[in-house]
């Protein structure tokens, strides 16, 4: 498997995890067991895969904020996929920018797409996106501040 390919299977685990909770939306049932391939996950993220307590959602989340580098177009299409009437999806999260008009994730974004409507896994990943997590210690990924009075989890995934 090449780097491309390692990337391209990422972000086909990423689109399809959204896929489902948005089907979930819609009152489908969560497809819980899709496959994300370590293999892949482990070429784009090696170096941090040699940490003890890598865990798959951190290399997941880790892509999430990548996505909008690499292919910014991802979430818009899935969504015009699976709501071509389009909709307000507050529990999605994102933002638009100031000069970059696809989806942006944020805080909240990952906590829907890893944790559903599930207070306990919400509270379980967001540990993934606190200060304390060493994704944030090592300055590999944050939560950008949010604008005042927002949600703390409404920044942008940086």
């Amino acid at each position: 498997m090449t780097f491309e390919q390692a990337l391209e299977a990422c972000l086909e685990s990423l689109g399809e995890i959204l896929r489902a909770r948005l089907r979930q939306l819609k009152g489908e049932q969560f497809e819980s067991n899709l496959e994300i391939s370590m293999e892949a996950l482990g070429m784009v993220f090696l170096p941090y895969m040699k940490r003890k307590e890598f865990h798959v959602y951190e290399g997941l989340v880790m892509m999430l904020a990548l996505f909008p580098h690499i292919r910014p177009q991802l979430f818009d299409r899935i969504l015009q996929d699976v709501f071509p009437n389009g909709g307000d999806f507050p529990e999605l999260g994102g933002v638009r920018g100031k000069h970059h008009r696809g989806f942006l994730p944020t805080g909240t974004t990952a906590l829907y797409l890893f944790g559903g409507d599930e207070l306990s896994q919400r509270f379980h990943f967001q540990k993934m996106l606190s200060s304390d997590h060493w994704l944030h210690q090592e300055q590999i990924l944050k939560v950008a501040t949010p604008a005042p009075s927002e949600p703390s989890l409404s920044g942008q995934l940086v």
